[in-house]
Order: structure tokens, then sequence, then C-alpha cells
């Protein structure tokens, strides 16, 4: 942990001027002492080949000539880390499509990254062989090549199934492929997977796939298709080494030369928290260090040569306030630079005045550092992007959520802990989320090396930071889900359950169980081919199925003589037994004011919940009356229950009797006689002696195809529970299996919760509301639930409108819940008064006054609800009024800057 003396390499080593590293006197300057003789090679060679690569023409690389060769004849996953040229397959592919008058669809999961690549690609391409379709935005529709959100490229297929016809493309990317396993969207990416027709080449690109064999056989199951892997083995492009900086300045290898954690920086790092007085914990290997003051960060890395850098830090707050502190504290001398910032800042913002009134403005021309996170404008997140691009800035304070397909690399990539913040908390971060961030450092063409250096922090974990420098990406996993929107369009589209089921079960979460099914099938085709071979040899014709038939009629018979009661208690235990089920409502003797919820079943005894919560268990025999609907699980499904059932909406179930039930066994058995007879033939015929043989095998066969059936349910029954609840609700016949009228409009809602909206147009609630209502109503739905938009009153009309629409999301929210589904999120009342007080014409600075929230959380509220309000509007014919209503509320959501900003 030398000083390097050479004269050349002064400038990286001069030891930053801070006053934390000037504590601790002639202690401190022994412990670095003590330090600087420890390892001068290892931090020599740490450093070494810093500088800028000298520029030559492009030569690609093997793993991209490959792709391209492959390409032309089957479907492909490339996986390579970030930087190391992904695109430029798909780029070349898509010239060499264009080139002989075929088309392509390049589809992406964020906008931003979108309207990227649209840009990026009409330069390459031509403005007029290119178009972009988003949610808010469609230009050029028609053209050969279109860049758009995996979303809307979903949408096209569903659009084009309905039709009878197939999606315009030739070739589908999918960049960012890793988004499959993103918990709210990745079933987007499966579906748009499944519904690609097998003609459609699809190109799917990724850094951060640790199981692409995985993926690419289930690509070949479900598409019928070859899908190749091609890899980029060895290094990345650009090397990565890793660097732990010290609160005074020092730096020292992560990692010792057998590539494990250097175990010097624990010991080191003990003179810190000792004599400074800061906390720790034992010898553990989370750091309990403050942060480093920004500006004090960026001196140490700049006097090692590893501007610009991208800090990623925990919250926004905290990136807003980096970026204020380190402009205050470390004003650019460099006067040319200063200027270049703030012209670059003019020219931009003549294109988008909603950036001159930035409060980080100043910080950006004196200080030559930006924040970049999601509570700031897209327009002001493209300018800190385009002038890091440039060379302009030292540094970008940016959360983790920069990580995701957001292109402006840096030398180096600052970490100060492992883990990550989200809506539910603080949770460790995964590999693939370490392996976004940390891709972008090192910038190809710009540098020789790319450097990841752990800050001293409260959570910082070196040794985590190590485990997930070396751990391969993680497994992609599926998110495929049930939802209304993929249900209505699916059946809208085949017509019947057991093609939607079929395509159900290609997803990937399906594959799972494709390894026992079939094993399943195997087995069962044996026992099938031997129960077949026996019946033959005994000279009849009888297939499999009559063997199958006789096994379930003698198991029935036998049921029915070994069960059959003796007294009427046992009439009664043995109906008890058959009817008390998880999810039905119970009555314990005959007052009715003494009711069981029933939520699990054990033997003779049943477990439930009493209506004021408490948990009972029971014998059934003290069971007097027994409730007919079976509700689902959750705690709001049993409130419905109780309710039911004391509205006298429920009726009980009608109890058996002893000689009833005896008549009915006698007729029952005498029956099952006469059908065992039709099956077998005369009883001591060569025919039936062959199929009682056979009865044990035949019994196996039914064991596994019920096992098979079990199997292939798990995946369908969400759909099953969904579709009952737009039946409840009048969208789809369950008996018919077609979607009905209002089924098929709903069905064009593509939003987050379609049969809320649907429920509120089916009882007018839209088409009573004026313009800003409409605004405020739609806002409601499309606001992220937790998310706070300030504390601007409500009007009572409104009010009442959102009390309207509680009443609906309450009556769905009971029939999900009896379906043991998850409900709908609740609605967002800050979010429907922020949207009304921008439709009524309010200026934009004056409205992130009044509600005091992010500019780009209202940014994203306001672009969602105009989205949302364009395809209510779409709904000319269903809904007139209601349409009209929505379109003008759009057009008020979507004006400056919130129509600009939508192109960025």
């Amino acid at each position: 942990m030398a000083r390097l003396k050479d004269r050349d390499r002064e400038r990286r080593t001069r030891r930053p001027a801070g006053r934390k590293a000037q504590k601790g006197g002639a202690q401190r300057s022994k412990a670095s002492a003590t330090r600087a003789a420890t390892r001068p090679r290892a931090v020599r060679r740490l450093l070494e080949g810093i500088g800028t690569p000298e520029a030559g023409p492009f030569i690609p690389d093997p793993f991209q000539l490959e792709a391209l060769e492959r390409i032309e004849r089957e479907d492909l996953l490339v996986t390579a880390p970030t930087g190391a040229g992904k695109t430029w397959i798909a780029r070349e592919e898509i010239r060499r499509l264009l080139g002989q008058g075929r088309r392509a669809w390049y589809t992406s999961p964020l906008k931003a990254l979108t309207n990227s690549k649209y840009e990026e690609f009409r330069q390459e391409f031509g403005a007029e062989l290119v178009g972009i379709l988003t949610g808010d935005r469609r230009e050029n529709a028609d053209a050969p090549l279109i860049v758009g959100t995996t979303e809307v490229y979903r949408n096209q297929l569903f659009d084009a199934l309905r039709g009878g016809s197939e999606v315009r493309a030739d070739l589908v990317v999918f960049d960012e492929a890793h988004y499959m396993a993103d918990e709210e969207r990745g079933h987007v990416w499966e579906e748009a997977i499944i519904l690609t027709p097998p003609r459609v080449r699809v190109l799917l690109l990724s850094a951060t796939i640790g199981n692409p064999e995985e993926v690419a056989a289930w690509i070949e199951r479900v598409r019928g298709t070859r899908c190749g892997i091609v890899k980029r083995e060895g290094a990345r492009p650009v090397p990565l080494r890793a660097a732990f900086l010290f609160p005074d300045g020092e730096i020292a290898p992560l990692v010792d030369e057998a590539g494990k954690f250097n175990a010097e920086i624990l010991r080191a790092l003990e003179d810190f928290v000792v004599k400074d007085g800061w906390t720790r914990s034992g010898r553990q290997a989370r750091i309990h260090l403050p942060e480093m003051p920004p500006a004090t960060l960026l001196n140490a890395l700049g006097a090692y040569d590893l501007l610009p850098a991208i800090v990623f830090l925990p919250t926004r707050r905290r990136c807003d306030e980096a970026a204020t502190e380190a402009a205050m504290l470390r004003r650019d001398l460099d006067e040319e630079r200063r200027a270049a910032r703030r012209a670059f800042l003019r020219e931009f913002a003549r294109a988008h005045p909603e950036i001159r009134h930035h409060r980080h403005w100043e910080a950006v021309v004196r200080g030559g550092v930006a924040a970049h996170h999601a509570g700031h404008l897209p327009a002001w997140k493209l300018v800190v992007e385009r002038m890091m691009g440039a060379g302009l800035l030292d540094a970008i304070f940016a959360t983790a959520t920069v990580a995701a397909g957001v292109d402006f690399p840096a030398r180096t990539v600052v970490l100060t802990c492992t883990d990550m913040r989200t809506g539910h908390g603080w949770r460790p971060l995964t590999a693939s989320e370490f392996q976004q961030m940390t891709g972008r450092a090192g910038r190809r063409g710009k540098d020789n090396v790319g450097f990841i250096v752990a800050s001293p922090g409260p959570h910082q974990n070196p040794q985590r930071m190590v485990q997930l420098l070396n751990a391969p990406p993680d497994p992609l996993e599926s998110q495929f889900r049930a939802t209304y929107t993929t249900l209505l369009n699916l059946l809208d589209a085949y017509g019947s359950f057991a093609q939607v089921r079929e395509i159900v079960e290609r997803s990937f979460a399906y594959r799972d169980l494709t390894e026992q099914l079939s094993a399943f099938e195997h087995e069962s085709r044996r026992i099938a081919e031997r129960i077949k071979e026996r019946i033959a040899a005994a000279g009849c014709d009888s297939g499999v199925e009559r063997a199958r038939a006789l096994e379930r009629l003698a198991s029935a018979r036998a049921y029915l003589l070994e069960g059959g009661p003796a007294t009427q208690a046992e009439t009664l235990m043995h109906w008890l037994d058959d009817v008390v089920v998880p999810g039905r409502v119970v009555q314990i003797g005959r007052n009715r004011d003494r009711l069981i919820f029933v939520t699990e079943r054990r033997g003779m005894n049943l477990i439930g919940v009493r209506p004021d919560g408490r948990r009972v268990v029971l014998s059934l025999a003290r069971v007097g009356r027994v409730y007919s609907r079976i509700y689902g699980l959750r705690d709001k499904a049993r409130e419905v229950a109780f309710a039911e059932v004391r509205a006298g909406s429920v009726e009980p179930l009608a109890e058996p009797r002893l000689r009833e039930a005896r008549e009915e066994t006698s007729e029952a058995v005498a029956l099952l006689d006469e059908l065992i007879e039709r099956v077998t033939g005369p009883a001591d015929g060569p025919c039936a002696r062959a199929l009682w043989e056979t009865i044990e095998e035949a019994e196996r066969l039914e064991r596994l195809e019920r096992r098979l059936e079990n199997l292939r349910a798990e995946a369908w029954r969400p759909f099953e529970q969904r579709a009952r609840v737009l039946a409840h609700f009048g969208y789809l016949d369950m008996r018919a299996e077609r979607v009905t009228e209002r089924g098929r409009w709903l069905a064009d809602l593509r939003l987050d919760r379609p049969l809320l909206v649907g429920e509120a147009l089916e009882r007018g609630l839209f088409a009573r509301l004026d313009v800003p209502r409409t605004a405020g109503l739609m806002a409601a739905l499309a606001a992220d639930e937790e998310r706070d938009y300030g504390e601007l009153p409500l009007d009572d009309e409104l009010v009442m409108a959102l009390a309207d629409f509680e009443q609906i999301a309450y009556e769905v929210a009971s029939i999900e819940w009896r379906e043991d589904l998850e409900p709908a999120s609740e609605i967002n009342f800050s979010a429907a008064a922020a949207a009304a007080r921008w439709a009524q014409g309010v200026s934009w600075l004056d409205l992130v006054r009044e509600t005091k929230a992010e500019e780009g959380d209202l940014f994203r509220l306001f672009s969602r609800t105009g989205e949302s309000l364009m395809q209510i509007a779409a709904l000319r014919h269903a809904h007139a009024d209601a349409a009209r209503r929505a379109k003008a509320a759009a057009e008020a959501i979507l004006r400056e800057p919130v129509r600009s900003e939508a192109l960025l």
C-alpha cells in the first residue's frame, strides 16, 4: 500500500487534503507508514496501465462475427459483458435485413433506452426507415424498423392473434433480456417470446443471465425452432480491477493475487476505527465507518487518475446532497471546462426550457458533478448523461437504477455498500445487480482498464463485494403470472380454455415441471403398452381404455361397500368428512352465532378461525351445519364469508339420512355391477379374466394420470381463478368459453388494473366527470401505491368520484378474495389531487412548488395517466362519452413539459 515515488505518478498518489484524513496525528501517520510498507508492488500493479488506448479501426470480436453468422438461420441468445458490443450484432443484422427489403422489431425495457436507440438508428439507417412505438409516442409506425418497449410489441402480438394475422417482422431483438426475471413486468417477455411466430427469428441480448442453456432450451421447446447460444469468452473488453479506498485517501487492492479478499484491509482499518472513535462490531467484515465526504472521495479518486466516476449511493436524497456538497467544496478551477459545461446546458435548455431552473444547474457548472436518479426529469438525466459522455463531468452520484440500460460508462464505479433500498426496505444486492452496476466501469475505446472502488461507508462489506465480484450472474427465474389482460386476449384469439391452457403451459415457469411430466408420460405409455399386450395375448381386441374403465368402476364399487355407514351417526361423519374442507364456513351445533371458518383439516379434526379472529381446533363431531360456498383462505375472504353467511345469502348443505344413504348405496352397487359386466363381457370369458388381471396395472396408470393432471393444474389454476372473477362481472362466459362483448373492449385496455377501470366505465364514473377530475380519477389508478405526490386538497366532486371508485375496488376485491387471489392495490388520493391540479392548467414550476414532490415522480405519474386515458379514448364505440372526456383529459395532462419529456 505504498505511495508511488515515481515522478510521473506523483499526481495519482498525492494524498487528498481532507479534515478527516488529517486526524490522528503521529499515530495515524504511523499507521499509514505501516500500510505503506506492506504491499507497494500490489498497489503499483493495481494502477498500472491507466490511460486511454490508441485510436484504431473497429475490428469485430470473434463472438460478434459468430453471432452474426448464426442469427441468419436460428434464434440466438447472446451473453456478453456490458460494453462488449452486443448491440453491434443487432445493428448489423438489422442492416442486412433492411438491405433485403425486410423488417425488424427492436424492443427494450425502458422508454429512455427506447428513445435513445430510436435516435441512434435514425442516424444509422435514415429517418424514413425507423419508427418508434411506446405508450405515449407513435412515429412512423409503418417503417421497416420499429423500436419500442416490450409491452408494445407484446400488445401487437395480441392484436395480430385476435385479428387472425401475424406481426410484421422478420427479426425481433430483445435487448436487456434479463428483464424476463423482473417481478412486475417479466411475464411480458415470456408472453412475447411464446407468441412470436416461429418464422420470425428471435435475438436476445444480455450481460447477466446465469442459466443461458436453460433459457435457450426453453425457447427451442416453446417455439419449435433451434436456439443457439453465443458467449463472449475470456476477460472483459476493458479489464476490471477492484480496489479499497481508506478514509485517509490511501488505496489498496480489494483482492489478492489468488483473487481472494485482501485480508490486510480489515487489519489496517482497525487503526481508523479505534483511533478516531468510530464504532465497529468486532472483527466482522461489515465495516461500520462513516461515509467518506463526497469532495474528499473525488479528490482521492482524482489523485489516482480514477476519474470520471459513477458513485452509487442508496437513496435519491443522498445523491442530491452528495452532488451539492461536492460542488461546494470542489470548485473546478479550469475556466474552459466550466464555460463548456455552461454552454452545453444552455444549448440543451433551448429545446428543453424546463431544466433552466433546475436546482443543480450551478453545481454542475462549477463543480463538474451531478446527481442522476428517478426523481429528476428525463431531460435533466439526459443532459447529465450527454455531458458525462462528452467528458465534461468528473462524477455522477446515482442510485442503482441508473445501472439498468443507461449507457454512460466511466473509468471508475464506486460502491459504498452492498445493499439496495427498495419500496419494502433494504435487501442485499444480487450478483446480477452488482454486475449491472460494475459493468459501467471502463469505457471501450476510452480506457485501458476500469476500476471498482469500495469506499468507506456505515454498511460497507468488502468481503461480500469480493464474493459478488467472483459470482456468476444469477440464474434467470420465471415471473410468469396470470393477468386479466393476458387471459382475455388469449381466449379471444384462440376461442377455448384448452388452447389458452396450452399457451400457459409453455411458460418458462412450467419448464421445471416438464421433466417430471415427461417421466410420468413415459411411464404411462409403458404401462399402457403392457396392458395392451396382456389383453391381446388373450385373443381379445379390448383396448387400454376398457381396462381403465374397469379399474374405475371396481374402485368405486369397493369404496361404496367398504365405506357404507351402519348408523345415522356414521352417515353424518362420512358426509362431514367429505364436505368439511378448507374455505368453508361451519356452525358449531345448532347455534347460528357460533361460526367457524375452516382453514385446515387434520384427520377427523378441523382447524379454523372465529369471526373475532381467534383460532380453534375441534372435532368434526361438533359440526352441526355446513355452508355451501367455498372461499379462498385470505383474511379478507374470511370477512366476506362470515358476512354472507350472516346475511343469509349462502345456504347450508342438506344433511344425508341413514336409510336414504343405504338405499342409494345398494342402487349404486347394482348399477356398477351392470356397468362392469358391460365392460368385461361374460364373467367367465377369457377377455374378462384378462381385464381383471390388468387391474393393478390400470390402477397405477390412473394414479399417474391424476398426478399428471395435478402438475398441469399448478400453472393453470391462477388463470381459472381470474376467469371466474371476469365471469362474475360479465366479461367472459365460462360455459361457452368465450369473451363477451364487454370483455372484448376490456381486452384492449392494457393497463395495470384493467378490471377496476372496466367497472368504472360500466358504471359511468368517467362519463360524468369534467376534464380535471377525469385526469385525477385515472391518476389515482396509474400512480405508484406508496408514492406521495403532495398534499393538495381534493374538491368535493372528485372526493365523491373516488369514494365511488373505492366501492368498486372493494367489490372487485371481495370476489378476488373469494377466489384466493391477491386483490389490486389501493388507489392513491395524492396522485388524484396532483393530476387534477395539473389538468387545470397550473404551470410546472408552481405545481412542483405546491406539491413538493419530485419532478421525476410527477412526470412518470402524468405520463402513465396520459397513456391510460388515451387507451380509454380509443373506446369510441363502447363508451363514447367517457372516450371523449378521456381524450380531452389526456391532452390536458400530456402538455409541456410532460409531452416533450416523453420523447427523451
